[in-house]
Parts: C-alpha cells; structure tokens; sequence
C-alpha cells in the first residue's frame, strides 16, 4: 500500500446481515458500520492504484485509455465467471484469473441476474480481506451458504468452485485437491437433483460437456458414508432427528430417492451432530432450519452437507411434533413478552 500523503474516501453506507456480522465477529458489535473509510496514501512517484472492475462495463476500455490515462489508476477487468474458490475446512482461497485479491486497492463489483451469488460471496471474501468494495444485492445459494459456513468455522466438506465453462480444464486441479470420487453438485436445486458422483476422468468428461449451460455448480468431496442425519433446528434447540439410509440409489441419501427415514430419540442423536446443527442454524441466524450432516464412515467426524430454509416434514413423525413445539414456543414468547 501506498504511505506518504494518506488520503481517505468514503464507502457506500449499505451492509447487509451478513456482512455486518461478520464484521462485527472481528472488530466487536460496538461497530455500527465498521470500516467506513479507507485511508490510502500515495506519492508522485507512487505505483498506481490498482482497481479490479468485476464484470467490466463495455465502456471500460475507453475509460482507461481516454479518461483516466493521467490520474495514475490502473484498471484490471474481469468477470465473475473468472472467479475461482477452494473452501477446505480451514483455509479460503478466492482467486480472478489465477490471481490473489490482495493486489488490489479496491474493487468495483457490478452484477446482474445469474452472477449475483457469485458477486456476494465475492464482497463477503474483500470484507474478509479488508479490501473497499461496491456492494452488490445480497443473493443465496448452496456456494454462497458454503463459503458463509466456512466463514464460520463449520465442518463443510472440501468444496472447489469455478464457472461451468473452465471445469474440464480444471480437472487436474479439482482432482488433485479433492482426489476420486468427488461430487459435482448445482448450486441451485433439492431433493438430490442434478448431483453426479465422479470415480475418475472417464466420468468426469462424459458428465460435464452435458452440465445445464444455464446452472452453476460445485465440486465437492464425497464424504465415504451408508447414511447422513437431517436434524431439525428450532428456537436455537435441536427439536427433531432422523437418519436417512439409502436404499436404491448408490451415493444419495435422499427420501425423495428412495431412502428409508429413521426418526430418533433426542438423546440417541451425537451431541456433537446436535451442536455442529445448532451451530449452523445460528450461522445463518434462523429460528427454523433443517441441517444436513454426514458423517465419515473411516473417521468418524462430522460435516454438513446443506442448510435448509424450508425442510420437508413427514406427517406422523417427531418432525411434525418439531414444528409443533416450534410454533408453540413462538406463541409462548410473544405471550411473555406482552
């Protein structure tokens, strides 16, 4: 960074919830809208500022070279499908085009439709990272609540993501980090739907080029297991739990697949499944939630698969009584508090 002659401007005032709290988790809660100005520092001679304009307006190009020639700023574009990630269970690593953030002073994010899951997760890493940013609209999917839960130290398998169109070039890479089998997996979708379990190359290249254009997706390493737990989250309490056996189908332990449900006791449930769910629900800050968790049959640890907003429920089961006893705390809280 540049440290003669500081100078300081000032970002946009919005921050959403996420943002906001992850903030708040490194500077304290006493931060109303932490890191509201950025203060660099230059000199004559000073290397240039370094923006990142991620996805480029058509008219950059001439900005660069007709408007902004003499101010001494260097313009780097890209886009969002230029953005790679590994989420490893302890370390992030956010790459656009093969390139650490870290180089640039700020970056200028500009997204719409398809992209904009994409360009959150990009603003919650430069937060990380303490690099100014515009922030785009806040968007949720699979990648997004992946990268947040390992923003927040939740056991999360190892997870590689890059755009649809550099996934077969990638294949040494993905191979290498997550080794066979791994699970390419939409970032978007339910019930099992569009995931695939690949063995080796040979899968690899007869499942991708037939990958929806219009989708994107993870690879994800497969957790070695004969069944997963959902559990549900209620008020901050574990209120329900099964486990799902797969039956039919050979790596997915989807009821909508064929997999049979076992509803448990409380108290037959691993206490650190119920704190890993309960810890992934306040993740997110949700009252209600089902919490999807693998455990590995060589180790034993635990990992969750996926946050759900809208669990299903099997009538005549303890998830039913679930929703009861949620619903019935909820009245009882309003009733104290009048």
């Amino acid at each position: 960074m540049h440290n003669v002659l500081a100078y300081s401007f000032k970002i946009p005032q919005f921050m959403d919830f996420y943002s906001q709290k992850w903030y708040n988790t490194l500077y304290g809660n006493h931060i109303d809208t932490p890191i509201t100005y950025f203060h660099m520092a230059k000199t004559k001679n000073a290397s240039p500022f370094n923006i990142l304009v991620v996805t480029a307006p058509k008219a950059i190009s001439y900005i660069q070279q007709k408007l902004l020639h003499e101010e001494n700023i260097s313009i780097t574009h890209a886009n969002l499908h230029d953005i790679t990630v590994l989420l490893d269970g302890k370390h992030i690593t956010m790459l656009c085009k093969g390139k650490q953030l870290t180089h640039y002073d700020f970056v200028w994010i500009q997204s719409a439709g398809m992209t904009r899951d994409i360009a959150y997760m990009l603003s919650l890493h430069l937060d990380l990272l303490e690099i100014p940013h515009t922030h785009p609209e806040l968007e949720m999917t699979k990648i997004v609540d992946l990268f947040w839960m390992a923003l927040s130290r939740i056991p999360i398998p190892k997870t590689y993501f890059c755009s649809k169109a550099k996934l077969l070039a990638q294949l040494p890479y993905i191979a290498k980090e997550l080794s066979y089998p791994f699970l390419i997996k939409a970032t978007v979708g339910w019930g099992g739907n569009d995931v695939h379990i690949i063995h080796n190359a040979a899968d690899f290249f007869n499942i991708v080029p037939d990958l929806a254009d219009n989708k994107k997706y993870t690879c994800q390493k497969f957790i070695p297991n004969t069944f997963d737990y959902r559990i549900l989250v209620g008020n901050g309490e574990v209120l329900s739990g099964e486990k799902r056996i797969r039956k039919e189908d050979p790596f997915r332990n989807n009821a909508s697949l064929g997999a049979e449900e076992v509803f448990l006791d409380l108290n037959v449930i691993p206490d650190a499944v119920k704190k890993i769910a309960i810890n992934a629900a306040e993740a997110f800050e949700l009252s209600w939630a089902g919490i999807d968790i693998v455990t590995d049959a060589k180790t034993g640890k635990h990992y969750v698969l996926e946050v759900n907003r809208r669990p299903g429920l099997t009538k005549k089961s303890t998830e039913t009584l679930a929703a009861k006893t949620f619903l019935k705390g909820i009245r009882d809280e309003f009733i104290n508090r009048s």
